[in-house]
């Protein structure tokens, strides 16, 4: 009934002989191998690699990282592994690099997969949020491409709007003090947002769980955290409860004095330059609220 339509196989033996990342991975380099064919790259261009296709921010996120490549004239060839139509993936090969959205293991394996079978470049500053990570990769696809200038300016202007954007919140927080703790090593732009609003950092600790393995490609590079185990557990909410800071950000709930307000911290962030600002936000309403439960006599 429809002569011509070209199919691809994919052989899975499902968690026999690998996970769901596996899957997915098997899956995306079989659609690579059926469609796609070597062509002459494109100046300019570049494939998105490890789109993250069930997350609800993907859209507006791959706008953004669209529309700061399109400010220094490049232009985006493919969007991997999802999001593609098959004409898409066919000239995958035309992009002169590729640019990871994620640093996870998928993204990375992605990447070597279509570095050995085309020779392309991978660019090596994957896209991350906050002004300092969009600045990092920013900059490392100018370089590649010769657009230098083009990304200072944007790098500038970002900078400019998120400094205004943090006004309001750095009149209600600055001087208020926080700590840190996190078991995520993306965390420049949760350091960022509490240096914009204002808020001095009284302790940051980055949790190694040997119970959690992350799928991060990176490593923690500030050294304004400090590493620990499960065995500093104890000692380190004891001295969080010693420093007695008005704000401490961390993924879950942890048993310290209840006039700390404990702010959640996402694990997996949003690419956006200000994403900063959504938690500003949730200290404001912390530190305003009342430490008891005040809504019971909220009435008129």
């Amino acid at each position: 009934e429809h002569p011509g339509v070209r199919i691809a196989v994919l052989e899975e033996d499902g968690n026999a002989t690998g996970d769901f990342m596996q899957g997915t991975l098997d899956a995306g380099i079989g659609l690579i191998k059926r469609f796609s064919e070597k062509h002459r790259a494109k100046p300019l261009t570049v494939n998105l690699v490890g789109v993250k296709t069930m997350s609800s921010s993907t859209a507006a996120e791959l706008e953004q990282a669209k529309g700061y490549l399109g400010r220094m004239g490049i232009e985006v060839n493919c969007v991997l592994p999802g999001l593609s139509t098959v004409e898409e993936i066919e000239r995958i090969p035309d992009a002169a690099a590729n640019m990871k959205l994620n640093p996870d293991l998928f993204t990375d394996r992605m990447c070597m997969f279509l570095e050995d079978k085309f020779g392309m470049t991978t660019l090596e500053v994957p896209l991350r949020g906050g002004t300092q990570g969009i600045s990092e990769w920013l900059r490392c696809a100018a370089r590649f491409f010769g657009k230098e200038e083009e990304a200072e300016r944007i790098i500038s202007d970002l900078s400019e709007r998120y400094s205004g954007i943090m006004e309001g919140p750095r009149r209600l927080l600055e001087g208020k003090t926080c700590c840190i703790l996190t078991i995520g090593a993306d965390i420049a732009w949760i350091r960022e947002a509490v240096e914009y609003a204002g808020m001095k950092l009284e302790k940051a600790y980055l949790l190694r769980r040997s119970d959690h393995i992350s799928n991060l490609a990176v490593d923690i590079t500030d050294p304004a955290f400090e590493i620990i185990s499960e065995n500093d557990i104890a000692r380190t909410i004891a001295e969080i409860d010693s420093l007695r800071p008005d704000i401490l950000l961390c993924p879950a709930q942890v048993n310290v004095d209840p006039k700390i307000y404990q702010s959640r911290l996402p694990y997996s962030p949003a690419t956006d330059p200000f994403a900063g600002r959504a938690l500003a936000e949730d200290w404001i309403r912390g530190t305003l609220a009342p430490r008891i439960e005040g809504w019971r006599y909220d009435v008129a």
